[in-house]
């Protein structure tokens, strides 16, 4: 895989949580300064640690975060196993235009969990004969989900 910069893109710095800054999700940080994070050397384990799909090449060139408004990761998705993860910087990104079609292109491979800063979650994907609720509230939450049988 490519891996690339992150030049000004600083999507991830509101829509991590990092304990180790104090900061929960879908929190301005801090330390993010204009097009860039000011720590970024220094940073701490919670940020370094963090996978953005588009840094290490798994996202094309042109789905730059900042740039479609939605950021890509790998979680724990409970029963679900690891699965990517959209997270919306704004809320609808991933509704609308490129952050749309990434979402969708994703969610062609594997389930996808879309989260939005208003803390509601769906999950993409997956299989097509059910639909799905997902439990709790925040990223960092339990990602257990609640399948309901569609109706006759």
């Amino acid at each position: 895989m490519v891996r690339r910069a992150c030049g000004t893109c600083t999507a991830c710095c509101t829509v991590m949580g990092v304990p180790d800054l104090g900061k929960d999700y879908y929190e301005r940080c801090e330390h993010e300064g204009r097009s860039r994070c000011i720590i970024y050397e220094s940073r701490p384990d919670g940020c370094r640690n963090f996978s953005c799909q588009w840094l290490v090449g798994a996202m094309e060139e042109w789905d730059r975060p900042d740039k479609i408004g939605v950021v890509f990761d790998i979680t724990s998705g409970g029963d679900l196993g690891r699965i990517p993860i959209a997270l919306e910087v704004e809320k609808g990104a991933s509704d609308r235009g490129r952050g749309r079609r990434a979402v969708r292109f994703v969610a062609k491979n594997s389930p996808v969990l879309v989260v939005s800063p208003d803390g509601t979650r769906r999950l993409e994907g997956g299989p097509p004969d059910a639909s799905t609720t997902l439990i709790g509230n925040a990223p960092g939450a339990d990602m257990s989900v609640e399948r309901e049988i569609p109706s006759d």
